[in-house]
């Protein structure tokens, strides 16, 4: 999986792949988890169309059937199996992460690993980081892909992801009095209130 996601098929399904995935990424880095169920089974659908694929071209299939078998089979696990989809679909993109950043087989395992027992342990129980995890991974493979300094992503990662953080940790809870409260009872500042609002709404 690179550039090209699909090797067998032409260009415009590719470009139509990543601009979905920088939308899917640009929702869940603004709206945290309230669409994570959504995007979370549109991810692992399309790792699912990906690997179908390559499937398909081994055994001298129709790059075509693969996709499609492994869209509805990717979609069909993340919405009855949502911490497994969510898995899979982290240890995919994260394998190829490590891959073009590495190139060594190890590494790739074991950030495969890591990130699949992060989406299938905390997907349920924290979906706002597991979510932010996924977005990171996303824009991360993004960046890559667009030949940025690997720096310049990691910094824009980093930022939107403390944003997004303390967006849902400083959350602003208007009382009955109209004073302006955050997520451990402080004041906030009106500018902090309402840019918090606007990211969770």
């Amino acid at each position: 999986m690179g550039p090209s996601i699909f090797e067998s098929l032409p260009w415009i399904f590719s470009f139509a792949a990543v601009v979905l995935l920088l939308q899917w990424c640009i929702i869940l880095l603004g709206t945290g988890k309230r669409y994570f169920g959504q995007v979370a089974v549109a991810t692992v659908g399309l790792a699912g169309a990906v690997i179908g694929e390559n499937v398909a071209v081994y055994f001298q299939v129709s790059g075509l059937i693969g996709v499609v078998a492994g869209l509805a089979g990717g979609a069909l696990l993340a919405f009855l199996m949502r911490p497994i989809g969510v898995g899979m679909a982290l240890a995919f993109l994260g394998s190829t992460v490590a891959n073009n950043a590495f190139g060594i087989q190890s590494a790739e395992f074991i950030v495969a690993l890591v990130l699949f027992a992060y989406g299938l342990l905390l997907t349920d129980l924290a979906p706002t980081f597991v979510s932010g995890l996924l977005a990171s991974v996303i824009l991360v493979l993004l960046g890559e892909w667009s030949g940025a300094p690997t720096s310049v992503t990691l910094e824009l990662v980093s930022t939107l992801a403390l944003v997004r953080v303390l967006a849902t940790v400083v959350h602003p809870r208007v009382s009955a009095r109209g004073h302006r409260q955050g997520g451990f009872g402080m004041e906030l500042p009106g500018w902090l209130t309402k840019v918090s609002a606007a990211i969770e709404s």
